[in-house]
């Protein structure tokens, strides 16, 4: 069975904005950053208020700190985003855009890009994901194939992520292969 698709920068940048609202590793620090620093905007308009003996800082802080909290979960996805776009720009990235081809072989999926051939057995895939728009297929912890569902040329997009999942899942049925997430786009899905 075989795919074949075409894959953008922005289909890499939903997937870091996809990954980046998935990861344990991103979230903890989503949540620093969402707390830690608006307290420590707090305490030192506080501290002034308090060298000062002045209410107007502590409370100039606090909304400062309201407004900055409620802010920042847009700001830290237009910094990943960003970042990620930065990052792709940087190169001439000529495995990653283009035309791409997956195959399900007996052993391996092999893929094929502008760049050649590469192939990863069963037991190497971590996961698969489906979202409404995208499929992911995990080659390590964050990254992954990218299949854009609407630029599918050839092959039949559900039928083949579904052929992946029974593989990876027979093959690693310790491991967690996601099911469809119908809610897990994250806004900057198209």
């Amino acid at each position: 069975m075989k795919l074949t698709y075409s894959v953008t920068i922005d289909d890499l940048i939903i997937f870091n904005e996809y990954h980046s609202e998935h990861s344990p590793f991103v979230q903890r620090a989503r949540r620093k950053y969402r707390l830690l620093s608006p307290l420590s905007m707090f305490f030192v308009f506080s501290l002034v208020g308090f060298v000062t003996k002045s209410w107007t800082y502590p409370i100039v802080g606090a909304v400062v700190a309201i407004a900055y909290a409620a802010m920042a979960p847009r700001r830290f996805r237009k910094q990943i985003r960003n970042a990620a776009e930065h990052c792709y720009k940087e190169g001439e990235n000529k495995g990653l855009f283009g035309v791409h081809s997956l195959e399900i072989l007996d052993a391996e999926l092999l893929e094929t890009n502008p760049s050649g051939n590469q192939s990863i057995k069963w037991a190497g895939i971590e996961r698969v994901v489906s979202t409404p728009t995208h499929g992911y297929i995990y080659v390590s912890s964050n990254s992954a194939h990218v299949v854009p569902k609407a630029s599918v040329t050839e092959g039949d997009y559900n039928a083949f992520m579904e052929a992946v999942r029974d593989r990876t899942t027979k093959q690693n049925p310790q491991q967690g292969v996601a099911p469809y997430v119908a809610q897990g786009a994250p806004s900057g899905e198209r």
